[in-house]
């Protein structure tokens, strides 16, 4: 008999809705999962190295990706011109970080979707080397920012614009030092999951992940900056509204960062005189 948090309900049900309940459950049964592993887990005391660096992902080059993503790119260099901007492709990842040999062999056989693999890289990167990893869809209009963002162990923007314990923060901006310990058990509980899964539980599995590793080191998470998610939205959901110069001004005063989308449809992509179309001409 199927009860409501049976193991085939709950496979079910997270396979085939994206809401918070389904980000609940996938807490629950990925903490069941690791409770050997967590209770086993000895943090690491490595002291964590500052690097200047700011990695941003375009798999298949940047030659071929949108207008949006280039010009998102340009703009980091522009207003960061003493910061190195690291492109990361396919073409260039093994320069920078090799993954274990059982979880390269499941990305070679494409069990790991793309928007996954972002998530691998991107805590890799941050745990071996340090530094900003900004996603290509992040725009800027501005340097406006406390001085934690970019100076404290480790920071990212917290999940305040959902109501969703299971997913404590966004991923879009990750700012830390080498060998941070909540980004260390991030990446070990992600590598542990692999080795027995080959099937993504869930598209926001990183960010359980990154929620099981703060309620684990509850210390650590305690001495983060918090900043929420809000105001760094608000472009996204006004862009191909027509434009309107004071809202922009408006939303521009809130944050300094805009997450932005590149899932739009052609005809939205090619309305005249909206905030995206203001956003690639400045």
């Amino acid at each position: 008999m199927t009860t409501l948090l049976s193991p085939s309900f709950i496979n079910f049900y997270l396979k085939n809705k994206q809401t918070p309940v389904a980000d609940a459950l996938t807490y629950v049964k990925l903490k069941k999962e690791a409770t050997a592993f967590l209770d086993q887990y000895q943090v690491q005391t490595t002291s964590g190295e500052k690097n200047n660096v700011i990695w941003i992902c375009w798999f298949q080059g940047i030659e071929d990706a949108p207008p949006l993503v280039r010009h998102n790119i340009e703009t980091i260099k522009r207003l960061y011109p003493k910061q190195h901007v690291q492109i990361i492709t396919l073409a260039n990842l093994s320069d920078f970080i090799t993954f274990p040999t059982f979880l390269q062999d499941k990305i070679d056989a494409g069990l790991i979707p793309y928007a996954h693999l972002s998530d691998l890289v991107r805590v890799a990167l941050l745990t071996k080397h340090g530094g900003t990893w900004i996603d290509s869809t992040v725009y800027f209009t501005g340097t406006n920012f406390p001085g934690y963002v970019f100076d404290a162990p480790l920071f990212f923007y917290s999940n305040t614009q959902q109501q969703n314990r299971a997913i404590a923060a966004s991923s879009w901006f990750i700012h830390s030092d080498t060998n941070h310990p909540i980004l260390v058990l991030t990446q070990d509980l992600l590598y542990n999951y692999w080795q027995t899964h080959d099937t993504l539980d869930n598209y926001f599995m990183f960010h359980v992940f990154l929620t099981i590793a703060c309620d684990h080191l509850t210390a650590e998470y305690a001495k983060l900056p918090r900043l929420g998610n809000v105001e760094p939205h608000l472009m996204g959901k006004v862009l191909f509204e027509q434009f309107d110069e004071q809202r922009y001004q408006e939303i521009t005063a809130l944050s300094s960062m805009h997450k932005l989308t590149n899932k739009f449809s052609k005809e939205n992509q090619e309305k005249a005189d909206t905030f995206y179309q203001y956003i690639l001409n400045h």
